[in-house]
Parts: structure tokens; C-alpha cells; sequence
């Protein structure tokens, strides 16, 4: 797939706007302050300032032009007490020469002033195309990772198990017909993976095999940190660490763990209306970003993301929370959120909902995209790639 990157604002020359003029001429100045780019129009808000003769702010007509894109405002703007503001827009995907190096220019009565930005080439968005491909199994597929080394695996209902192969499904013999909710892989790159009735399977001597602690109820998710130690999170709210062959609870959470992931070494898990993180040998409840019912754990290339659904006064959104460093940064969507996915590679994100896809690149806003059929949870294998299950009996792979 081709990618450019979306368009980045750079200072290339600006006065800035602290500094004050000499008190024997007039002065104006001219900067780029903060930009936003929202997938197709770059925002450059700049500061326009002058002094008068004297050092005194200046008052009047100041005219903004620039060779393309446009001011919002219009050519003309307002000097009030020595400043103004002004909100120049570009949009390569409408104009070709909407790229590279472009100066801004301001004029107040005789004294200029001059900055230029750099606006890079528009972005090229490839379309998502895709490609049904049989499970090979008839039941519903609940959970997806993928494996160090590159394939997929999937788990589900009735204790099914597969393992997708370059574009194809291979059936892996399981010992348990309980509902398998979670997988992940050990530091020697073997699946685990946890379900009801207090289900454990590991990979031991080239198969499947059963570990089972029915005094820890079912469990709904499961991550290894960065020792190598293996957690897993219950429907009765325990989090609770493998040590040996024994699993210690080590936080009782009131209310069930829905979702958990790895980040730096550490291990986050989330619920409704709560999060928990574990770190320096014991879990920590944490305050939450929002009020929220956390039901997806992701860790991606520049943080956390945490997924889910928060109840409005007369309806259901999705919401997708992004952090924690520097801070926690959310945004909705329509529907509840379910699963993400990050493509290796290019700056490129999916979010799966109730009812849709979409799609993030590098930042910009969300976008739906089309897809034969619901699903329940995704993963991505390498650049360009894509693999959604749910429903039984078939899989949507990306071409």
C-alpha cells in the first residue's frame, strides 16, 4: 500500500512574537502559531502583530495574501491594540500546488511582513478492499492476536481454536468445548489462551494442553509483562498472577475485568468504570480518564488505547481513549467500540464497532469504512493487512 505523510506545518522563518520592535520604526511581524490537519485540509492559525512609530501597538487594516490556499477571514484584518489573528487553510487534495514551501504574507500601510510554512504532499489513501475466507470452523470466533511469529490466531465458542496461515485457516485440536474469551503468547512466542469455568490452555509439546482452576470462576482476559509473568482477569473481578502452577489473586476488582494488554514492561487491565495497572510487582487501581465501560485493552507504537462504550441520556456512544502520557485524550463514536487493530509500517489504525469500521490515519479524524459483514475482533498481521472474525464460519481478509 502507499502512503505519503499527512501534511506536517513547519517555522521555517517568524519573528517571534515576544519580541519587541526598537522604538524609532514601525514594525509588523508575522507567525505560524499551531496547526491541525484533519485528513484533508491543513489549519495554520498565525499571529499577526505591529507597533506604530514609536513603539506604540498598532491599529488598522493589515492585507494577507498568499500564492495559495486561502485566509478564512478573508484578505483583511483587524490590528486591535498591536494584534490579530488570522486562519490560513490549505487543501492539497483540492489543489495541486497546495504542497512544499508556500509564504504568507501580511501588509500594514507601508511596512511587511513575510513567514512560510511547508505543507508536504497530500496524502494518497488507498481504499480497503476485502476478501471472505472460511474459518473452517462453525463456531463464533470471540478473540484474535497475532504471534511472534506473523500468523494469526483466533479462539471462540466451544472451545475452537485456528490459526490463520498466509490467507488460509488451519483448525487447531483443543481439550476443552468451554467458550475460550482471550489469547495472548508467552515470551517463547506460544498462545495462551483463557475461557470460562476457569480455563487455561498452554502449548506444550507441540499441542494444546488444560490447565483448569475452577475456584477462580471464568476468565475474561489474560497478558503476559515484561518478566514474563502470566496475569489474567476474571468475570468475578479478580486479577490474578500465575506463579508456578498455582494463580495467585492478587486484587479483587468487584465487578469484571473485560479487557487487558501489555505497555512498557507493564500490565493494564480495564472494566466497567474501572482500570488497574500492574507495576512494580502488584496491581494499582487507577483513577479513570472517563466515565466509561471499558471493554478493549491495546497497546500501540505510542501508548495505550483503551475502548468501549459510555451511556449518554438517551443513547449509547462508542468512545476511544488514547494515553496516558502526556495526558489522556478521548474521542466518540458512534457505536460501542470492540476491538482495534494497528498496521505495522504505515500510521494507519482501525477501530471496530458494533456496526462499523473505522479507520485512523496519523492522527486525523475517523473515518467509516465499508465491510461486508460485522465483526466481533481484529488483528493485523504486517503493513497493509487486516483480519476481522466473528460470525461463524467465515473470516474478512484485507487484499
Amino acid at each position: 500500500m502507499s502512503f505519503s505523510r499527512t501534511c506536517l506545518v513547519w517555522v521555517l522563518a517568524a519573528i517571534a512574537a515576544g519580541c519587541g520592535p526598537t522604538p524609532e520604526e514601525p514594525l509588523l511581524s508575522l507567525s505560524p502559531d499551531r496547526s491541525s490537519f484533519d485528513g484533508k485540509t491543513e489549519r495554520v492559525v498565525v499571529r499577526i502583530r505591529g507597533w506604530a512609530l514609536g513603539g506604540i501597538p498598532a491599529e488598522g487594516a493589515v492585507r494577507l495574501t498568499s500564492p495559495v490556499g486561502h485566509f478564512v477571514e478573508g484578505e483583511v484584518v483587524t490590528l486591535t491594540e498591536g494584534f490579530a489573528t488570522a486562519t490560513y487553510v490549505c487543501s492539497p487534495e483540492e489543489e495541486a500546488a497546495c504542497s512544499g514551501s508556500v509564504r504568507l504574507a501580511a501588509e500594514w500601510g507601508e511596512v511587511n511582513a513575510t513567514t512560510q510554512v511547508y505543507i508536504a504532499a497530500a496524502l494518497v489513501i488507498t481504499p480497503v478492499t476485502w476478501e471472505v475466507v472460511s474459518t473452517r470452523t462453525a463456531a463464533a470466533l470471540l478473540a484474535i492476536a497475532t504471534s511472534p511469529d506473523g500468523s494469526a490466531w483466533a479462539v471462540g465458542e466451544r472451545g475452537a481454536v485456528v490459526q490463520l496461515i498466509g490467507r488460509q485457516w488451519h483448525v487447531i485440536a483443543s481439550p476443552v468445548r468451554t467458550r475460550l474469551r482471550a489469547i495472548t503468547f508467552d515470551m517463547a512466542g506460544n498462545p495462551v489462551i483463557v475461557g470460562d469455568e476457569g480455563v487455561m490452555l498452554r502449548w506444550l509439546d507441540g499441542a494444546l494442553r488444560r490447565q483448569t482452576f475452577p475456584d477462580s470462576g471464568s476468565f475474561t482476559a489474560v497478558a503476559v509483562d515484561g518478566d514474563g509473568l502470566l496475569h489474567v482477569g476474571s468475570e468475578a473481578g479478580l486479577l490474578s498472577t500465575l506463579v508456578g502452577d498455582e494463580l495467585e489473586a492478587k486484587l479483587d476488582l468487584r465487578t469484571p475485568v473485560l479487557g487487558m494488554a501489555p505497555l512498557d514492561g507493564d500490565v493494564w487491565a480495564s472494566g466497567d468504570g474501572l482500570l488497574a495497572r500492574f507495576s512494580a510487582s502488584q496491581w494499582m487501581n487507577l483513577p479513570m480518564p472517563l466515565t466509561a465501560k471499558l471493554t478493549v485493552v491495546q497497546s500501540g507504537s505510542d501508548g495505550l488505547w483503551l475502548g468501549g462504550e459510555r451511556q449518554g441520556a438517551t443513547s449509547v456512544t462508542g468512545v476511544v481513549v488514547e494515553g496516558p502520557n502526556p495526558s489522556w485524550r478521548s474521542t466518540l463514536l458512534p457505536e460501542p467500540v470492540k476491538a482495534f487493530a494497528e498496521v505495522p509500517g504505515v500510521p494507519e489504525r482501525f477501530a471496530l464497532t458494533t456496526a462499523h469500521l473505522y479507520r485512523q490515519l496519523e492522527g486525523a479524524q475517523w473515518k467509516a469504512v465499508e465491510v461486508p459483514a460485522a465483526g466481533v475482533a481484529m488483528t493485523s498481521r504486517k503493513s497493509g493487512d487486516l483480519v476481522i472474525v466473528g460470525p461463524a464460519g467465515f473470516s474478512l481478509l484485507r487484499k
